[in-house]
């Protein structure tokens, strides 16, 4: 089943985005998150430059919002997203050169 883009999701796009060194646009957004209208990406995106500075300025604000789910959704949440984070770096999709060999990670850019 399909579901609809949340703030959240383009924040954590956007987010990605930014670290990677790419200027967050709706489009860059929209194939990041693998889904998506302008029309719903566009004022997401919009609330996200809106607080930007403010989140610079703040390192513990540079996070996508809190939602309205109990506690342990959030944490369920977050569990699932770490591994997911882990299993994107292991894999290496976003091309960080990192590579899996025998069940250890090396690194191809680190000095022997």
């Amino acid at each position: 089943m399909s579901r609809g883009i949340t703030e959240q999701d383009v924040w954590k796009a956007a987010d990605v985005l930014l670290l990677e060194g790419a200027r967050p646009t709706i489009e860059r957004v929209r194939l990041k998150i693998g889904r998506g209208s302008p029309n719903t990406v566009s004022p997401h995106l919009e609330s996200w430059f809106a607080r930007l500075g403010a989140r610079i300025a703040d390192p513990q604000a540079f996070r996508a919002p809190d939602t309205d789910a109990p506690e342990p959704v959030r944490d369920q949440d977050d569990r699932l997203l770490a591994g997911q984070l882990l299993d994107a770096l292991l894999n290496d999709p976003l091309g960080f050169g990192i590579q899996r060999r025998g069940g250890l990670v090396e690194d191809p850019h680190r000095a022997v």
